[in-house]
């Protein structure tokens, strides 16, 4: 795992446990790119950071068990 996604991780606080835990992170790392991309002007910055949000959500559906093992500790 990258240390932004153990960044995430740290940051991330729910009252769901199980799938809707693992539902409610992922929705996190989504909201937590889309709040930067709004806040840059440039396409470069916006275009990188669509490239970073979804390279993190295909690694977070591939590896979901392992996820989900993190977030429940």
């Amino acid at each position: 795992m990258n240390k932004e996604l153990k960044k995430m991780m740290k940051n991330f606080e729910s009252d769901s446990t199980g799938r809707n835990r693992y539902n409610d992170f992922l929705f996190h790392c989504f909201t937590t790119f889309e709040k930067s991309i709004k806040l840059n002007k440039s396409k470069k910055r916006i275009n990188k950071y669509n490239n970073m949000r979804q390279d993190l959500i295909n690694y977070l559906i591939a590896n979901e068990k392992e996820i989900t093992l993190e977030l429940s500790k």
